[in-house]
């Protein structure tokens, strides 16, 4: 799994464009938003990875914790959302 992780925290070209990435960012989030019973929801999106759309998910739940397991993508998760208090980032480790 390591070379995944680090795979993945590298510049990569997984996506056939920008436009590719971010409607797979929303096609997750709305599909996890499909599984969320109440707005008093705790959500946890494990191997999140950018998590381009979390707010979206966020705004249909209590508090969402996006889990990730390469630290560089962890990192800018972090500063992304460290002022929104209904995210939570965390490593795989500290579930």
């Amino acid at each position: 799994m390591d070379e995944w992780i680090d795979y993945y925290d590298s510049t990569h070209t997984i996506y056939a464009s920008r436009l590719h990435r971010d409607l797979h960012f929303q096609v997750i989030a709305n599909d996890i938003i499909g599984y969320i019973t109440s707005p008093d929801a705790v959500v946890l999106d494990y191997a999140c990875g950018e998590a381009l759309s979390a707010v979206k998910v966020a705004n249909a739940c209590a508090q969402l914790y996006l889990a990730e397991p390469a630290p560089g993508v962890r990192g800018r998760l972090v500063a992304r959302f460290a002022s929104d208090t209904r995210i939570r980032v965390r490593s795989l480790d500290e579930l």
